[in-house]
């Protein structure tokens, strides 16, 4: 299972295993530059022996929808997405909707506490 990881409002997230859905099989974690996300998949993907794919925004070619875009890329990308909600939400909260539109599982965090 491709694994995608968007948002973050936390240093690091600890146990990173436990957000994945029960019994997942996970073959590659996807995620973009949130360095607490990437931080945190690097260290899992490196442990346990699998891909990490980082899908980073390019604000040179999409401006102030760099971010939104690269979400909507890394949902494309993924078989279930967790999306952690830090301090923003509207912007993770698009990327959200449009996941379940497409039919695509997902796992929402909303606070410090679930993560």
């Amino acid at each position: 299972m491709k694994i995608g990881m968007i948002g973050s409002g936390k240093p690091t997230v600890e146990n990173i295993n436990d957000l994945f859905p029960e019994g997942a099989v996970v073959e590659e974690i996807i995620c973009g530059g949130a360095r607490s996300v990437v931080s945190s998949a690097k260290r899992y993907a490196r442990g346990s022996g699998i891909v990490c794919r980082e899908i980073r925004s390019d604000p040179s070619q999409y401006g102030k929808f760099a971010s939104a875009i690269r979400n909507l890329e890394i949902i494309m990308a993924s078989d279930h997405v967790i999306f952690l909600k830090g301090k923003s939400l509207i912007p993770i909260k698009a990327a959200e909707d449009f996941c379940r539109g497409t039919g695509k599982s997902c796992d929402v965090f909303t606070s410090d506490a679930e993560w």
